[in-house]
């Protein structure tokens, strides 16, 4: 079986054995020079720049599954007419793909493991010695972190195999791969991350006396700011700009002291990184359980 999945896989193979080398060695060359220099415009450097690629990175590769291996694997087959000799021999068509799912899963854990690790090596390390990373905490580096990178991975595969079982045919399948995964990947990204569990309100007020503006650090510091801060009145109620610049033209905080006028911000703290890292990974790996039961159960009713 592996044999056989080598001769009719190689070329995917190899050319996924050269992305993930190049990538690889990419984040190792990336950390031994442009990480080790600790100049402050560097910093920015990293963030508007490197990290962005990175970012990049662990988004395409698990795309790239589901486009080249996951969507092919059961509509080539019935394309060609294949499976006919395939599924008539002593080898069940579930037995077949479940084979199959079994290679590619274990080959997608092991590599995208390595490549996670090497992220993480990398955002852990280059975190440590540059201020703006620090400050802005590990949630500058939320997806490339294993715990999400792997599952995403699985979770492309199981798309893939399950529209391909779907539409029976190779090329409008891929490409359904590819519009489905960034929507639901983009999806959760935008309209559920945020709101995994109820985010944490925070005030900030000018202090006449301290002659600051004084806020809850506690909850601040590492924390995801999810929502652009707004002007809210002493009942919590939200300022408009025309309200607030007809009350304090010059927006001076000595007027917004007096009006009772303070900046609320919703806020991720940075204690719920790692759960929220989990919460995902789980969301990912159950939407891939669902895809695969759907997937076997399609292929059941497939004639031939």
């Amino acid at each position: 079986m592996i044999q056989f999945m080598w001769r009719h896989y190689r070329i995917e193979a190899l050319i996924g054995g050269l992305l993930f080398l190049l990538s690889v060695a990419f984040i190792i060359f990336s950390r031994l020079t442009i990480g080790a220099d600790l100049s402050p415009s560097n910093d920015q450097h990293l963030l508007t720049s490197i990290l962005p690629v990175f970012m990049l990175v662990s988004g395409l590769l698990p795309l790239l599954v589901g486009f080249f291996l996951g969507a092919p694997l059961v509509a080539q087959e019935v394309e060609r007419g294949t499976h006919r000799l395939a599924w008539t021999q002593s080898i069940t068509r579930t037995r077949w793909l479940a084979r199959k799912l079994l290679v590619f899963s274990s080959a997608i854990f092991l590599l995208f493991g390595v490549l996670a690790a090497v992220l993480w090596w990398w955002s852990s390390s280059v975190s440590a010695t540059h201020s703006n990373l620090a400050t802005q905490g590990m949630w500058a580096t939320y997806d490339v972190q294993a715990t999400v990178v792997v599952p995403y991975a699985l979770f492309a595969l199981a798309l893939g195999v399950a529209l391909g079982t779907l539409i029976r045919k190779t090329v409008p399948a891929t490409f359904l791969t590819l519009v489905v995964f960034l929507i639901i990947r983009i999806g959760i990204e935008v309209a559920l991350r945020p709101i995994f569990l109820p985010p944490v309100p925070t005030f900030s007020h000018y202090d006449a006396i301290a002659g600051k503006f004084m806020t809850d650090t506690r909850v601040i510091a590492g924390a995801w700011e999810i929502a652009p801060p707004v002007d809210v009145d002493r009942e919590g109620h939200q300022i408009s700009k025309a309200t607030l610049t007809s009350l304090c033209p010059q927006e001076s905080p000595a007027c917004r002291q007096n009006h009772g006028i303070q900046t609320l911000t919703f806020y991720q703290p940075a204690g719920r990184f790692w759960l929220f890292q989990g919460i995902e990974a789980l969301l990912v790996l159950v939407l891939s359980g669902v895809l695969v039961t759907v997937t076997f159960w399609l292929l059941r009713r497939l004639p031939g």
